[in-house]
């Protein structure tokens, strides 16, 4: 962040946290407290304090709290930088004083005037004269008007309603730029018949505006609303402003929820962002085209590493979820798939099924790469030793982006296992060692084998502990872990502390406690609040973790635990994960045994879930001695 936006920082941290919350909410002074109805649950007898003192908050309902900004984040919906512009607006600090962003070039200034200007007239087109194809299209996908206000959805009329506002601006010089700059990102066109005539491009549609990441317009997708229309969807040409690749459709809006959910569903259009925005999910980003450009990735990985892929269940559909998740695994993220058949997509199914079904399916997803495999094993698996490792070779293009990673080497010997190959794990792993060898040699002439989606094929079972993926949430052991070390810091010194970690499958709770422990050697004890306040601060901490940690903040009292307690302690928190982790590899195996094709599989699963039954047993009785 910019040396403006940390002195602002610094000037809210300095006013009392009281003045501040109190622009949102009101609060009643009581001693050395401020109280307050919680704003976060259904609050009849006030249970938000405001200390000043300490400059956090905290409810004792909820167990949270916080500074100042965490609270008007939570509260407003806001992303950092927007909860500290609303800060400066209630409480009369000049924004622009701390903040001067880079001057832009003057056509991109009139880039983002045009498409601006031109989303407002849409949007007036629509309310102002009830149109019958935009009632009907808002009827047919039963849009509320506050979805339709979130997302500035507009219609084009039949006419040159955008090239006429272009024409009738006075200034023949801003005239011309804003004419030459619409005619270079493709919102009007030349009149090939005509000399000096231009005319819109989007006539007698839909208009979705397209917003990059900062919430600025930067083009459209115009729907059909008519049969003899070509093209369902056209969306904005490739421009300066506009590169599809590099654009997540509601990224804008969904941001927040993505860091906060720790999680991010990948989807194909529009509507399924719509449709998922009004059902509650935020945490949802449409492509835009067939891929995912560098800096989407880029963007969506410094915010999560729970990929969904949640594109249309048509061949098209699954063939760009492939090239989506070869891209991820290069990138060390397992993306897992959302099926949602017998639906085509995550809108329809919400229109058929409850939001609670759509939660079961996400709880119960696969990764990606496990559908390939299983869409590639034959229902038949034949007798011969050499197509039986025809069939295991054909996997390996596209494990190939994991290299030879765990991730990789135990989902080709589960494979093995499956297909019956005698041949030991060393002899396979160096069959799968020289095809990356020769793989990275010819990787511009590679081709992947057709995989065809079928839902009836089986999946082979992965008993390996990467296919755990990292909870959504932060569980009650992992919560009372983050209480305790916030409130003792001295517990980041035991060496109790390592099993811990290891048993810590969420990472951002898991790096946070990494980036505690190489900062506590090094400061003085007065320095303490100041230090953890500040690393809940930085952009890639959730908002769930901060409020945790604002609420053991609050709480917190120099107070050092002896080294007998720390150790019980450390202890017992190691046998709460490790349960947390066993009843999550539990529940994946049972998920897997609606897969099992052979009475032999199904038996191993059995064994399995048998031996982690056990684990679980002597954990409960070693509790209790």
């Amino acid at each position: 962040m910019s040396d403006g936006i940390e002195d602002l920082k610094i000037r809210i941290k300095n006013i009392p946290i009281s003045e501040i919350i109190g622009k949102y909410i009101a609060l009643s002074r009581k001693g050395h407290y401020h109280l307050g109805l919680c704003p976060f649950h259904n609050d009849s007898s006030p249970s938000l304090q405001v200390n000043d003192q300490k400059g956090m908050f905290m409810c004792f309902v909820d167990q949270i709290g916080g500074d100042a900004i965490t609270f008007v984040r939570k509260k407003e919906n806001l992303s950092y930088m927007d909860a500290l512009k609303d800060i400066c607006s209630r409480i009369g600090i000049s924004w622009d004083e701390y903040y001067a962003p880079k001057e832009e070039p003057p056509k991109m200034q009139m880039a983002k005037r045009v498409l601006s200007k031109a989303a407002l007239l849409y949007q007036k087109v629509a309310t102002d004269n009830s149109k019958e194809e935009f009632t009907s299209f808002v009827k047919t996908r039963n849009l509320k008007p506050e979805t339709i206000k979130e997302f500035q959805i507009g219609l084009a009329p039949g006419n040159n309603i955008l090239t006429s506002y272009l024409e009738s601006i006075p200034s023949k010089n801003e005239r011309n730029l804003a004419i030459d700059t619409a005619l270079e990102i493709g919102i009007i066109r030349k009149d090939k018949n005509k000399v000096n005539t231009y005319f819109d491009t989007f006539r007698d549609r839909i208009m979705f505006p397209i917003f990059n990441s900062f919430g600025d317009i930067v083009g459209f997708s115009g729907r059909k609303t008519k049969e003899s229309q070509k093209g369902k969807y056209i969306n904005s040409d490739q421009s300066f402003i506009f590169n599809k690749k590099n654009i997540l459709y509601g990224y804008h809006l969904a941001k927040n929820s993505i860091r906060d959910n720790q999680s991010v569903i990948l989807v194909e259009g529009q509507m399924d962002v719509i449709g998922l925005f009004k059902n509650g999910i935020r945490n949802a980003v449409a492509v835009m085209g067939v891929g995912l450009g560098e800096a989407a990735l880029k963007n969506l990985k410094g915010l999560t590493n729970n990929f969904y892929l949640a594109l249309d269940s048509d061949e098209a559909g699954f063939k760009a979820m492939q090239r989506i998740n070869e891209m991820c695994l290069s990138n060390d993220i397992i993306p897992k798939y959302l099926d949602f058949s017998p639906h085509k997509d995550p809108d329809e199914f919400l229109e058929n099924r409850t939001k609670d079904e759509f939660f079961d399916r996400r709880d119960k997803a696969l990764p990606f790469i496990d559908i390939l495999i299983r869409n590639i094993i034959p229902s038949d698996i034949p007798e011969l030793s050499d197509k039986k490792l025809e069939i295991l070779k054909n996997i390996f293009p596209f494990l190939a982006p994991l290299k030879d990673s765990l991730s990789a080497t135990e989902r080709i010997m589960e494979t093995a296992k499956h297909l019956g190959l005698k041949s030991d794990s060393a002899t396979i792993i160096n069959f799968y060692a020289k095809f990356l060898s020769d793989y990275a040699k010819n990787d511009a002439n590679n081709a992947k084998p057709q995989v065809i989606v079928n839902n009836n094929q089986t999946l082979p079972i992965s008993n390996s502990g990467t296919s755990l993926t990292p909870s959504l949430t932060i569980s009650t052991a992992e919560r009372r872990l983050i209480e305790e070390i916030i409130r003792h810091p001295e517990c980041l010194s035991s060496p109790k502390m390592a099993p811990v970690l290891e048993n810590l499958n969420t990472p951002h709770i898991k790096n946070f406690i990494l980036k505690m422990q190489d900062f506590i050697y090094e400061i003085d004890e007065i320095e303490y609040v100041q230090m953890v306040q500040a690393l809940t601060a930085q952009e890639e901490i959730s908002q769930s973790l901060r409020e945790v940690v604002g609420y053991a903040l609050f709480k917190y009292e120099k107070a050092k635990l002896d080294d007998k307690i720390i150790s019980r302690l450390l202890d017992d928190f190691n046998k709460k994960l490790k349960e947390e982790l066993l009843i999550e590899k539990r529940n994946i195996l049972r998920n897997n045994q609606p897969f099992c094709s052979t009475k032999e599989e199904a038996e191993r699963l059995m064994q399995e879930i048998s031996s982690v039954d056990k684990e679980l047993m002597g954990l409960k009785v070693s509790k209790k001695k």
